[in-house]
């Protein structure tokens, strides 16, 4: 909008005339002026004639707001044609979340651009920075393939640079060293009356110890150690499933599938 308006003043020139054709306006000495089309004119005086029927001195005032640039704007509507031209609201889930964070990673860097154009000084332009803007986002991941996730996160990895950036997921694919700052597992824990949920922060940009084991957890496929209660390490997946079996026979609250637990060759 913003960027628009300058380009568009003719337009806004014209919906300003239209305004004045369907609606009385004060002219720049106050005085109230009455330039509305003739049809706008006999519709108001035909409802005024009617209703004063039964209220001989009521009167009524027709006014008709005509459509803004801004409410054109907002209008737009986006087609995506992956071999079927269609709203983007008929799509997968896959591209309409696509399609989000593509809108979100054009408005940061529009927003971006146009404080430096706006802002000459340096110093001003640091200033700029160290107020940035907060996302928030919830899962993510959802409805993406794998190496979209991928390419999702290094999105979120260039907002996070300039940017706040905060994310809930389930997927180990939105952890990597240097990028996510800080990571926070949430657990929920037995609690009177009800269960809790409990906080356990990491923060790998200054803890180095938490660093490697962050990295060792991210070996192979892994990473899925960070989702999980309790952690067993073997050499082969036959240990894998000897494991899983050997742990159902001892004890059916053992078995790995109905507690969601993770197996993991070292």
């Amino acid at each position: 909008m913003e960027d628009l308006s300058p380009e568009l003043q003719d337009i806004n020139e014209t919906l300003i005339d239209l305004k004045n054709r369907l609606n009385r306006y004060k002219d720049e000495k106050g005085d109230m002026r009455d330039e509305r089309l003739e049809k706008v004119i006999e519709l108001e005086k035909t409802v005024e004639g009617f209703l004063s029927e039964n209220f001989p001195n009521v009167k009524i005032h027709l006014e008709i707001p005509p459509p803004e640039l801004k409410t054109i704007l907002n209008s737009a509507q986006i087609y995506v044609d992956d071999g079927s031209r269609d709203l983007i609201e008929n799509k997968g889930d896959g591209v309409k979340r696509s399609l989000t964070f593509s809108l979100l990673r054009a408005y940061v860097k529009m927003h971006s651009e146009r404080n430096r154009e706006e802002v000459d000084d340096e110093e001003e332009q640091e200033e700029l920075l160290d107020r940035p803007l907060l996302f928030l986002f919830e899962e993510p991941e959802l409805y993406l393939h794998p190496k979209a996730q991928r390419i999702l996160f290094g999105t979120l990895g260039s907002i996070s640079k300039l940017h706040q950036t905060v994310i809930t997921t389930h997927s180990p694919l939105f952890f990597a060293p240097g990028v996510t700052a800080q990571f926070i597992r949430v657990a929920k824990e037995d609690g009177n009356p009800k269960p809790i949920g409990k906080l356990y922060p990491v923060d790998f940009s200054v803890d180095q110890e938490n660093l490697n084991t962050f990295r060792m957890a991210k070996f192979d496929h892994s990473d899925a150690a960070f989702f999980s209660g309790h952690i067993v390490l073997f050499e082969g997946e036959s240990d894998d499933y000897f494991l899983q079996h050997v742990a159902r026979l001892l004890n059916d609250s053992w078995d790995f599938d109905k507690k969601n637990s993770n197996r993991s060759r070292a």
